[in-house]
């Protein structure tokens, strides 16, 4: 089961999120939200080497592209990539 819950998945979870309507949105954004908070708690604390102070990564990103060095500008190419599927995600 480890092998399922990484960023790979999450980003493809993320993007048939924007693809969806209806009832299968409803399914994908419960699936999403706990797989970005299982991610986000295991594979970017490692990644980031930053203790989480918030639950979903988006929140982190927000928060970490501000700084300088490889968290600010790992932080700013993932908000990059979640803006292209879905426009003004990442503030």
């Amino acid at each position: 089961m480890i092998w399922l819950i990484n960023p790979i998945t999450l980003l493809l979870v993320y993007i048939i999120y924007t693809r969806s309507n209806g009832l299968f949105l409803k399914l994908i954004t419960v699936i999403g939200g706990l797989l970005d908070i299982a991610v986000n708690l295991t594979w970017f604390t490692v990644i980031f080497a930053d203790v989480p102070k918030e639950l979903l990564l988006t929140k982190r990103i927000e928060r970490l592209k501000k700084y300088d060095g490889y968290r600010g500008g790992l932080a700013n190419l993932l908000c990059k990539i979640l803006n292209y599927f879905e426009a003004n995600h990442c503030v």
